[in-house]
């Protein structure tokens, strides 16, 4: 059998023209004015996901931005040494005041792996875990995330703008986090590993609310939806506060969890006052038994694959004929019908998932954006460079195919770390 990356390319009739249809409809040439950056050498791309999130923190009018970096152990280079495996990381954090170019804190620092078996090394479950946090003033700021891998040639980035607050001020709530067990204190050591999605068993989210008044009411609702903004389920409950800022662990079912993505919802009121907060939670195809499966949030990234007449017939389905034209459209693409599981549809979720956990911790869905997009139809790029044009501050990321010859440049047009395609040379 061929290799899953072939496979998917060629075992699918028509996908690759389907496929550059439907990128060309949003690949851009370069305009006059803009020119691409120069760059040497290829490096090749270090995959990791990150969250950068609001905490409040223990002074007046200054505000807590958490930063949770994690690097699977697959993605490094371990080296053999003489009491097992070692790698290693260099990373460096800074965050910067709205559009300044400035730094206005920086973290450099490195974290070393010790393994003492090679099955740990390639083990899917291994994950290397960096969790810093910065107290800031009040206001926007932009934070940069560069990571390398110090055993290869390998290194990525990020960069995110957020909006700080005290949780003081006024009512404020955090994004949420995952966590296995309920928890009083936030520790990053607690989390549920920021990829993670095959739930087996009931998880917390842990959200930060402040901003209260002890003589008031607070109350604190959260639901989780599926694609259609249906309730999957629900509660309520309210609280008389004993501290102007409170961390809250609420339960959540994992089998109330949709195949694909469930939206938390999570909503605070009091003394007159309503904020809100949200979070995609990713469940892939074995989170539950085959015939419990609903496939309604599975659909959206099929548009990248299916012809429009295909994929407008599938939207406009009911759940029921959406469950009934998924698994037709995948049976009569299947390599081996003999054999329980279809490599091209796990080839094809494989890369969703990557790109939702790459590009969309920002909020969204990461398929959807241009990088996200690329990655699942090209699948992971064989090198990325990164850039800045000189005397700009603008950044550019270049993704390279090298069987296809196929070269895609994206711009972070208006740093916020959403980087949108300016150009592909393989048209």
């Amino acid at each position: 059998m061929l290799p899953l990356k072939t496979l998917f390319r060629k075992g699918l009739p028509g996908l690759n023209l389907i496929c550059l249809s439907i990128l060309s409809l949003f690949s851009c040439s370069t305009t006059p004015g803009q020119h691409e950056p120069t760059v040497s050498g290829d490096v090749e791309q270090l995959p990791f996901v990150a969250r950068v999130v609001n905490i409040p923190s223990d002074s007046i009018e200054m505000g807590r931005v958490a930063l949770i970096v994690e690097v699977n152990y697959t993605d490094l280079q371990f080296l053999k040494t003489a009491y097992g495996y070692r790698a290693g990381l260099d990373y460096t954090l800074t965050i910067t005041p709205g559009q300044g170019l400035e730094a206005k804190k920086v973290i450099d620092s490195s974290k070393e792996i010790k393994l003492s078996s090679f099955e740990q090394t390639v083990s899917r479950q291994g994950i290397v875990r960096i969790a810093e946090s910065f107290d800031v003033p009040v206001g926007t700021y932009i934070v940069s995330i560069l990571i390398s891998d110090n055993n290869a040639n390998s290194r990525g980035g990020l960069s995110h703008q957020i909006e700080v607050h005290d949780f003081i001020s006024g009512l404020t709530i955090s994004e949420p986090f995952l966590a296995w067990d309920s928890v009083h204190t936030f520790t990053a050591d607690k989390l549920i590993p920021l990829r993670k999605s095959n739930f087996d068993q009931d998880f917390f989210a842990l959200v930060f609310v402040g901003g209260i008044d002890p003589a008031q009411m607070l109350s604190l609702g959260y639901e989780l939806l599926d694609n259609r903004n249906e309730p999957l389920f629900e509660r309520n409950l309210t609280i008389r506060p004993v501290n102007r800022s409170l961390l809250f662990s609420l339960p959540l079912p994992y089998k109330k969890l949709s195949v694909g993505s469930t939206t938390l919802k999570i909503v605070a009121r009091h003394n007159e006052q309503t904020v809100a907060s949200s979070l995609n939670i990713r469940a892939n195809l074995g989170n539950h038994r085959r015939g419990d499966r609903n496939y309604t949030t599975l659909i959206g990234p099929m548009r990248y694959i299916m012809n429009k007449q295909e994929f407008e017939e599938l939207q406009k389905a009911t759940p029921e004929q959406q469950t009934a034209l998924f698994n037709a459209y995948w049976q009569a693409r299947d390599p081996d019908p003999d054999e329980e599981s279809n490599p091209l549809l796990e080839e094809f979720y494989n890369r969703v998932e990557m790109a939702n956990a790459r590009f969309g911790w920002t909020g969204g869905e990461g398929y959807a954006t241009d990088r996200g997009r690329t990655l699942v139809i090209y699948g992971p790029p064989d090198a990325v460079q990164n850039s800045r044009r000189a005397g700009s501050s603008t950044a550019y990321e270049i993704w390279s195919y090298y069987d296809t010859g196929r070269r895609f440049v994206f711009i972070d047009k208006y740093n916020d770390g959403n980087y949108l395609l300016l150009s592909d040379s393989g048209d």
